[in-house]
């Protein structure tokens, strides 16, 4: 049986309408896929913007904890100072003195401490 022009253009007609349709269904799979992509980024965003906070106020803290701390430093070196010269005075070597060898290890290693603390607020900035 033989189709005729007609029936051929029916079925082209039907062929192009499913089509039509399947690509219609597949955007609308696309489009609730990125509703629910687009909800999720806003809630990261909103999730990173509260911790990039937390994280300025925290670097904040740090850095004037280390304010305070050079300060503590700074005011028992001149007490070291003072003993140094006490301990020269007795004809004692201050080098000798245990106390302030083990200040000295401890201001370091603080020292040390203070320098990654601005290195890490200085990036904490500079998000």
């Amino acid at each position: 049986m033989k189709q005729g022009k007609t029936e051929k253009a029916v079925f082209a007609k039907l062929s192009t309408e499913k089509v039509e349709l399947a690509s219609m269904k597949d955007l609308d799979k696309v489009t609730q896929a990125l509703d629910t992509a687009k909800i999720r980024l806003n809630q990261e965003k909103d999730e990173l913007a509260i911790l990039m906070g937390k994280l300025q106020t925290r670097a904040d803290q740090a850095i004037k904890f280390t304010y305070k701390t050079d300060n503590m430093i700074m005011a028992t070196e001149s007490i070291i100072r003072e003993l140094v010269a006490q301990a020269r005075e007795l004809g004692i070597d201050p080098n000798d003195l245990k106390e302030i060898k083990e200040f000295n290890k401890e201001k370091d290693y603080v020292n040390g401490l203070i320098s990654d603390i601005q290195v890490l607020a200085d990036k904490a900035d500079k998000l």
